[in-house]
This record gives structure tokens, C-alpha cells and sequence, in this order.
């Protein structure tokens, strides 16, 4: 029915979301008396929505979809030799208002980084996951969360799930061209059995950590909270071999490990080099010898923790500086293509676990609003005529992280018939090589549609449609923080903004547009519809912690055959953020914020 987010018994793990008349209704099973749903009457909608302008509306899309979509790749040769370098630095819990901008408390503070924004292609309207595995999921693999089975929360410690092994990433794509696939840093898609690990999903070699964060000095799995029971163990690994701590802060470590793989490639053989870096990741602890040096530079800034998260933004820039002089003394990077973007908006908590800043956008990593979605990305190559002594361009057209597949390995490489079709990422490459900005490849996006708590946003044009998204969420400015996760309150309601005119998300007009939300409202029911289910599992397995211990050394922990998922035998959704502060928190009563 036109103006529903209905759903006929569509199971999700313990929710199940469950048609009422006009409304959606949220409904735990051990508690279908006392609903949660969304009335459309409360915003006016009354009688039918036109079918017709709903048909017109996906028909525009499609045209403008397949009328625009270009097959132009940057090589026309077969030869891999033709190919060239992919960098891509993926940096972590980054938002807007981190960045080295005229006016920002981050000021002179990032050149290096800057300079590339300026010289090469800016993107603007950048889009990703509000969560750091959902985000990366979708880089991996051109799908949105809802359709791999990554929407609700993000992977922890002992819980046994992750990107399924079904899925084809990006680096297995790179894999069929002939490239050498590298990741160092951050894994973050499931670690509980050998064949979630990078080595088995197309990376020739990994550096780096599984887990979504740890301790710069010593390693330690997702510290301070590493397993909340008995204490912490290292998650530093040289392929499959444990890595000691070096007395490196971590981003010096990879910085060596990415200057070096740098110095051994050849230019005749293309490279993936896929860097997703723990800057600038909770815990908030910068190189106190950075601290000093830029002391003066810092010291405007009041907030102590702000003040700590600068001096890691220094130290992020100094990492791109690395990759920046290698690339040049080799001359590699003619033929390379560099690629800057954050896996999602920062966390304004103003403590240990996050001083980041999305401002002037609004809301936190986790929440749906723009501040959590909408991030700082940049490409720069030679191969565009770029060069760091000329000025760039912006791309405005909106981008989705689920692009840089298809861009990637469509658009650049030439290669789009070997893209499937169920992919949700379009090609923009024919658009950026050219600088095509007055039509767009792509008109719409989802944000996410959390099948277990039902949160969900859609953006279609100018106009942005969140369901169930709590409405208390705010603005954070670098010198306000404070926002707790786990005591919001989830809002049953609709929200509609239009994003061009009011990208802060301060005006919403959902009651003048009853046509507009029943609209959008109906196709985040088609995603619904279509869904796969939640991958998410929250069944502790304690026997990891026990081996972990005993080989004090993060390992997985599961045998399965290669091509084979873990069966979770119990799901409950719950906030991730919540279980971020604690893994062993119980889920608030109507579901996360």
C-alpha cells in the first residue's frame, strides 16, 4: 500500500517488522503488545498516492541511469603493464569538520592532505555507511548493507559474524587483472574463521589489525574495552604472523610497512594498495613528541581533547606525506591514482573515545544524519592532469561509497562487463575524467535500512527521508561534545529534509510534503522488501577470548569449509553503540537510537 513501510512477517533475527494498516510497526517478540510504529496520519497523508507519480518518479531515475553510464576506461590496452596504481586511504571516524579548512580549528595543521584536496578532484557530496563494518563492506563490495547482510551493528571481539565469504570484494576483482592486492591497517569484516580473513578474500598481503581498533603502543585488541573480561591481548598481524609491538605508535608502523611495499613494486606490474589507517579512531592518544613540536599551533585550541585529537590529524597528514615522497622517488606516482576518503562521520564525545567534529553537519557516527554520512574524499593522478602545484577541481555530483567498485574497476579499468548487475554502485568515471557535473550517474542512495531495529534514511534528489531516527541527536562544533548513544531515546516518527537548501538538517518539512515522504517511504519499503537477512550474530563465543589468552594473540577461533558462513543460533538487535561501551550491555527496550 502506497504511504506503508509495511512488511507481511519479513523475520529478522528477534524483530520482525510487521504491516498495520498505515503504519509501520516495530515489534520485539517477546513483547507484540506494546508496539513501537510510524502513523502516517500524524503527518496529514490521507487517501492514495498517485501510482502514476510514483512510476514516473523510478522511471526518471532509470533513464537518467541508463542514459548517462559510460564504459570509458582511463586504458584501452588488455595489458596489465597498462594499468594503473590504486591508492586508496581510508581513514577512520574522520568527519567534515576535521579537516584543514579556512577558518577550522584544524587550520595549517594537515598541508599535505590539503594541498591534494585543492590539486586534484574534491569530492563534496561524498556518502558512506555510518558505521565503520557496514562501510566497509560496501567499499569491499559495491552492495549496500541492507543487500550483503552487514546493516545492523558492527563486528566485536568474540561475536562470530562478518562479511559473508559469498560475497566477491574489490580486491578479487584487482586479483583477475593481474594486480598485487595489499591491505594494511584496519580489517574490521569478521576474523572468527580463516576464511574471513583478508589473505582468503583477495589480498596477497595484510598488515594490520582485525579488530575495530586497538591500542597505538601496545596493540591490544579494541582497547580499553578488549574482551570486558579478563584483559587485553595484541591484534598486530604480518600476514598470519603475530606482529610484536615495536614501540611504534601503530601509524608509524604502517607507515613503514607502506613505504617499503612502495619501494619493491616495479612499474611494469599495477598494484591495489588499500590503506585503512586507525586515525582518527578512538582511544585519543596522539605521539606526545607531536604534541610538543606543535605546541604553539595547538594551543588555541581549548578542549584538551580536541586539542589531542589535532595532534592525531597532524599525525595523519605525516603518514600521507610518506606515501606522498615514496610514490614521487619512485615515479610511480605518474601512473597512479590516489584516492582520500573517511569511513564515516567523527565522534563528538569529548573524551578518550572521540573529539571528532562533523560541523556544520549534523549528528555523530552511528546516527543516520549527515554528519555521520556525509565525509571528506578526494582523488588526485597525474594520469587527470593533476599536479600539486596547480589548483583542482570539485566533483559535485553525489557519490556513494558503493561507487568506487564499479568506478574502479568499470570506469578506470575498462572492465564493466565483469561487474554484475545486482551491484548498487554506479560507474562515475567517464563523469570525473571528464568533468561532466551537469547530470549525474546517480539521483538517489540509500543511507541504510537497519532490518532489526528498522532506522532507515533514503535521499532521493534534494530530498532526504529518515525513519525512526531520534530526533535529540544535534550539532557538535569541535568545543561541544557530549553526546551519550546510549541514552537516546529512538523517535517513531518520519523526518524529511531537503539537503540542498538545508544541509544542517535543521528544518524538518515533513508535514508540508505528505506527498513526497509517502513516496520515498514506499521505496524504502521496496529495500525492505528485498532484503538479506541480518549477518549480525550476538552470541558471545567465550571460547575465543580462552584461546586467545592462551596464545596471547588474536586468532580465529571457528573451522568452517571454505565457503561457508557461521549458522548464528541466536540475534538480537541491539545498539552497537551501546555494545561499544560496553560488550555486555543490555539492549535498550525498544531497540538503538
Amino acid at each position: 500500500m502506497y504511504g506503508s513501510l509495511g512488511i507481511d512477517q519479513k523475520k529478522r533475527g528477534n524483530y520482525k517488522v510487521v504491516s498495520k494498516e498505515d503504519k509501520l510497526v516495530i515489534s520485539d517478540d517477546d513483547n507484540d503488545d506494546e508496539p513501537k510504529w510510524i502513523s502516517l496520519s500524524t503527518l496529514n497523508i490521507v487517501g492514495t498516492v498517485s501510482l502514476a507519480l510514483f512510476i514516473g518518479l523510478v522511471t526518471y531515475f532509470s533513464i537518467s541511469y541508463s542514459s548517462y553510464r559510460r564504459n570509458k576506461a582511463l586504458v584501452s590496452s588488455s595489458s596489465s603493464t597498462s594499468y594503473p596504481n590504486i591508492i586508496f586511504i581510508l581513514t577512520d571516524d574522520q568527519g567534515m569538520g576535521d579537516m584543514d579548512i579556512d577558518g577550522g580549528d584544524f587550520e595549517n595543521l594537515m598541508p599535505i592532505i590539503r594541498t591534494f584536496s585543492e590539486s586534484g578532484l574534491n569530492f563534496t557530496q561524498y556518502y558512506t555507511a555510518s558505521l565503520c563494518t557496514p562501510a566497509r563492506s560496501s567499499l569491499m563490495t559495491g552492495i549496500y548493507p541492507i543487500n550483503n547482510g552487514m546493516q545492523h551493528g558492527v563486528v566485536m571481539s568474540t561475536y562470530p559474524w562478518g562479511l559473508s565469504v559469498n560475497e566477491k570484494l574489490i580486491s578479487e576483482y584487482f586479483n583477475e587483472f593481474d594486480y598485487k592486492t595489499y591491505l594494511i591497517g584496519k580489517w574490521h569484516l569478521g576474523h572468527y574463521s580463516k576464511s574471513h580473513l583478508p589473505l582468503a578474500r583477495g589480498f596477497d598481503y595484510f598488515f594490520g589489525y582485525y579488530g575495530g581498533y586497538q591500542h597505538p603502543l601496545t596493540y591490544f585488541y579494541e582497547w580499553p574495552g578488549c574482551d570486558n573480561t579478563t584483559g587485553c591481548v595484541p591484534d598486530m598481524h604480518d600476514n598470519r604472523e603475530v606482529y610484536p609491538k615495536d614501540g611504534q605508535f601503530n601509524i608509524y608502523t604502517l607507515g613503514d610497512k607502506v613505504e617499503s611495499i612502495i619501494y619493491e613494486q616495479s612499474e611494469s606490474e599495477p598494484f591495489f594498495l588499500y590503506l585503512p589507517v586507525p586515525l582518527m579512531h578512538m582511544p585519543v592518544h596522539p605521539d606526545q613528541d607531536i604534541m610538543n613540536e606543535y605546541s604553539d599551533q595547538l594551543s588555541s585550541i581549548s578542549n584538551i581533547w580536541r586539542r589531542r585529537t589535532a595532534g592525531m590529524a597532524i599525525m595523519l597528514d605525516k603518514f600521507v606525506e610518506r606515501i606522498k615522497n615514496a610514490l614521487e622517488s619512485t615515479n610511480l606516482i605518474d601512473n597512479s591514482i590516489l584516492i582520500f576518503a573517511s569511513d564515516n562521520g567523527a565522534m563528538p564525545i569529548g573524551d578518550e573515545t572521540g573529539a571528532g567534529s562533523n560541523y556544520p553537519l549534523r549528528g555523530a557516527k552511528g546516527s543516520l544524519y549527515e554528519g555521520a554520512t556525509r565525509v571528506p574524499a578526494w582523488l588526485y593522478s597525474p594520469l587527470l592532469g593533476h599536479s600539486l602545484n596547480s589548483k583542482g577541481k570539485s566533483y559535485d555530483n553525489m557519490l556513494h561509497v558503493t561507487d568506487c567498485l564499479p568506478t574502479l574497476i568499470g570506469g578506470v579499468l575498462g572492465q564493466n562487463e565483469k561487474l554484475p548487475d545486482y551491484l548498487d554502485g554506479v560507474d562515475h568515471w567517464n563523469y570525473i575524467e571528464n568533468n561532466i557535473d551537469d547530470v549525474s550517474p546517480r539521483d538517489s542512495f540509500l543511507y541504510n535500512l537497519d532490518t532489526l531495529t528498522g532506522i532507515g534514511a533514503i535521499r532521493v534528489g534534494e530530498w532526504k527521508l529518515l525513519v525512526n531516527e531520534s530526533s535529540d541527536v544535534g550539532w557538535f562544533d569541535g568545543d561541544t561534545f557530549g553526546i551519550n548513544y546510549c541514552g537516546l531515546d529512538p523517535t517513531q516518527t518520519v523526518q524529511l529534509f531537503n539537503v540542498i537548501d538545508d544541509e544542517q538538517e535543521r528544518y524538518d518539512v515533513a508535514d508540508d510534503n505528505p506527498t513526497i515522504v509517502a513516496q520515498l517511504l514506499d521505496m524504502l519499503n521496496s529495500y525492505y522488501v528485498t532484503a538479506s537477512n541480518s549477518l549480525y550474530c550476538s552470541d558471545k563465543d567465550d571460547s575465543a577470548a580462552e584461546l586467545w589468552f592462551k596464545l596471547n594473540q588474536i586468532e580465529p577461533w571457528i573451522t568452517l569449509d571454505e565457503e561457508v558462513d557461521y549458522d548464528c543460533p541466536t540475534v538480537e538487535g541491539r545498539s552497537g553503540w551501546c555494545a561499544l561501551v560496553d560488550s555486555s550491555s543490555v539492549k535498550p527496550p525498544n531497540g538503538p537510537p
